[in-house]
């Protein structure tokens, strides 16, 4: 916009001004008025500016005319999208999305979201969902979440929260109230967990938002087309229901939760690094502090993360890592005398990891006897029986499979009085993707058949996948009636006979676990009658058999070594691998030696 800042002359003459006298100076300019003629003196004409719009007024109205320029940008982005929305099939005739829409855009790319009640279906862009299956995949969510928050109560013998509080608090995952709350970010969460949507690449979702979050978070962040502005990044976060600005202490407690709930259905890899090494270390340099006692919310989620650091701790040999077997003798006798639920579960985690460190029992058979008393203690609050249809989070395969191999364990050295081996061990189910009433393979294959589809057919991709069927598919689980001990059997003979896939060892949630089904299974049970080689250690193995990917070739874990097979090539790769600017030839030894031992 421009601004004329010409200077313009009064239309009176000084002296008829100040004289209160008619004058025509405007008419006979620019010679002198009549007035000043007639008396014989000179006229002068003052010349004054027009009012300027100040600064704030002129960014004012740059700022509406942008956004009136996008928003018209974005109706016409947005009725074209309602126009090329054709979802369902009806005897391939494409029916009009006419339901009212939720729209995300993120990463250059659109997500429409449609609930239709009348149709019994939800759809997100062309695809669409039974409410009938999204209903029991939430139901299990919430009763997830009632669980952990039982858990969380019992153990850390919490008086402030009330029933109230925490029934409000779990009803708010329902896929209503996400969509009407505008939450969209946690909506895709958990869809994506339990349902096989293609074209949803989700794990670059989650990544960019934490890339935002850090860009956005730091000092010297300035604003970038590359990631979510803060303003856009906080609605998301905290949906339309309260207040939002960006790292107040809403925003804290909201995106807290929803990068604690990815660890609690993916698991550790890759998510609790960007938790803790990315988001509590920038909340940390910036000081940011919050009110406990009005977020319980936080409290609850840092319980979580203390428990699962202390489970996904690797076990190690190096200094500093190995479990004290004093500490450890205190905190048996602690256990012994007072057994609160969460020095009970502790100690479990230490006694197994020093079993797996040291190979041997610590102080005999008081250890023993205290490990049988801890698994009865908490073997009711522990297990999450997850009904075997639903996809198995984290949080239930790892507490089902730590409280199996510690009865196991007690079995096997007589302190057991009852196994009473659960439906539910945490190593008996299987996970597989349902399209319909057809079985199709293993978790993502829809993401996979997407990704063949756009190489081929690209534009059409989303057209020929309504032609092919019914495209979203539900991740589901199918349990077996396989006691542990059955399957200790089935492991014997897949070990015999050389078939790595079928070992259920695969099924470990994280390191732990792998490490401690090792030494139950092989070291204290079938090392009696074969000889031994353990295994590799592969993370992105175990995501995949596990089930607990977050998508179709999804990268974000990393093999871990540990003794490998063959003494001369695991040397190998140790000296292939060594990083000389950060480890020392004595690092390097030791981790030579841990292949020779």
């Amino acid at each position: 916009m421009v601004v004329r800042c010409d200077k313009k002359p009064l239309r009176s003459c000084t002296r008829c001004r100040k004289n209160k006298i008619k004058c025509d100076s405007f008419v006979r300019r620019p010679e002198p008025c009549s007035s000043c003629v007639k008396k014989g003196v000179e006229c002068h004409v003052d010349y004054v500016s027009p009012p300027q719009r100040s600064q704030e007024m002129k960014v004012l109205f740059d700022n509406i005319k942008f956004a009136k320029e996008r928003i018209s940008t974005l109706c016409v982005v947005y009725d074209k999208l309602l126009e090329d929305a054709q979802v369902g099939i009806d005897e391939f005739k494409l029916k009009k999305l006419g339901s009212p829409t939720r729209i995300l855009k993120i990463l250059d790319k659109f997500y429409l979201f449609s609930i239709d009640k009348d149709a019994g279906s939800f759809f997100v862009n062309n695809y669409r969902i039974d409410l009938r299956l999204l209903e029991e995949s939430f139901g299990h969510f919430r009763k997830l979440m009632s669980k952990s928050l039982e858990i969380y109560v019992t153990w850390e013998n919490v008086r402030d929260i009330e029933a109230k509080e925490m029934e409000l608090f779990v009803s708010q995952f329902s896929l209503e109230s996400m969509v009407d709350n505008n939450q969209l970010l946690l909506l895709i969460c958990i869809l994506n967990f339990y349902f096989d949507i293609p074209g949803l690449d989700y794990l670059k979702i989650y990544d960019h938002v934490v890339d935002s979050y850090c860009h956005g978070a730091s000092k010297n962040g300035s604003a970038s087309l590359k990631f979510l502005n803060k303003t856009l990044l906080a609605k998301l976060i905290i949906g339309d229901s309260y207040g939002w600005h960006f790292h107040s202490e809403m925003f804290i407690k909201h995106f807290t939760v929803y990068l604690f709930l990815h660890i609690v259905l993916y698991g550790p890899q890759h998510f609790m690094g960007c938790f803790m090494d990315r988001y509590i270390r920038i909340l940390e340099s910036l000081r940011k502090k919050i009110n406990f006692d009005k977020n319980w919310e936080v409290k609850w989620v840092n319980f979580y993360i203390r428990l699962l650091n202390l489970v996904e701790s690797s076990p190690s040999k190096e200094e500093g890592h190995i479990v004290d077997e004093v500490v450890l003798e205190v905190m048996l006798n602690d256990v012994y005398e007072k057994g609160d639920l969460l020095s009970c579960f502790i100690c479990l985690v230490n006694i197994d990891q020093y079993l797996v460190e040291k190979r041997v029992w610590p102080l005999g058979n008081f250890s023993k006897s205290v490990l049988a008393r801890i698994c009865e203690r908490i073997g009711k609050v522990l297990v999450i029986d997850f009904g075997g249809s639903e996809r198995p989070s984290f949080l239930e395969l790892v507490f089902s499979q730590l409280l199996s191999l510690n009865k196991l364990l007690c079995m096997n050295n007589h302190f057991a009085s009852d196994f009473d081996d659960q439906q539910v061990n945490g190593f008996n189910h299987e996970i597989y993707v349902e399209v319909g009433d057809k079985e199709i393979g293993p978790p993502y294959s829809c993401q996979a058949e997407y990704e063949i589809f756009s190489n081929y057919n690209g534009n059409d991709s989303d057209y020929a996948l309504k032609l092919a069927g019914p495209p979203v598919g539900k991740h589901k689980c199918r349990l077996s009636d396989k006691s542990l001990i059955h399957i200790v059997e089935n492991d014997l003979d897949a070990y015999r006979n050389g078939d790595d896939m079928s070992l259920k060892i695969l099924k470990s949630s994280c390191l732990l676990i792998w490490s401690l089904y090792e030494h139950v299974i092989y070291y204290e049970m079938l090392n009696r009658v074969l000889y031994y080689v353990p295994f590799e250690w592969n993370a992105q193995l175990l995501l995949e058999t596990s089930g607990l990917k977050c998508q179709h070739n999804d990268h974000r874990a990393r093999a871990k070594r540990t003794k490998s097979a063959k003494p001369d090539a695991g040397i190998d790769r140790i000296l292939n691998n060594v990083d000389w600017m950060n480890e020392s030839a004595d690092d390097v030894l030791r981790k030579i030696h841990g292949v020779l031992d």
